[in-house]
């Protein structure tokens, strides 16, 4: 069994396309105050990955199209339960911080 490295308090997770034709999979950190993104290559293996500093203590992720451009965004709730913050995806496997 392979582990992955995530960041301090995992507390969410999603799975998905992040990107195209590649599994991908998304964790919330709360104590570390971070996302981190875990991508897969050809061969279905996940080996790649990055981290998003996003909120304080974010608690819960989801992903959709937020921004209906074709491609899997990711939205972060803080454990305030007030903010929230989305990371947009640049359709490379990377993520750039809505505004």
């Amino acid at each position: 069994m392979r582990r992955l490295s995530v960041g301090e308090g995992p507390v969410g997770l999603v799975v998905g396309e992040f990107l195209t034709g590649h599994p991908g999979i998304a964790v919330a950190n709360l104590m570390s105050g971070e996302v981190t993104i875990w991508l897969a290559d050809e061969s279905g293996r996940l080996s790649r990955h990055q981290r998003y500093a996003v909120t304080p203590a974010p608690a819960s992720i989801t992903s959709g199209d937020f921004n209906q451009d074709g491609r899997l965004d990711l939205a972060i709730l803080d454990a305030d339960g007030v903010t929230l913050r989305v990371l947009l995806s640049n359709g490379n496997g990377t993520f750039r911080l809505a505004r």
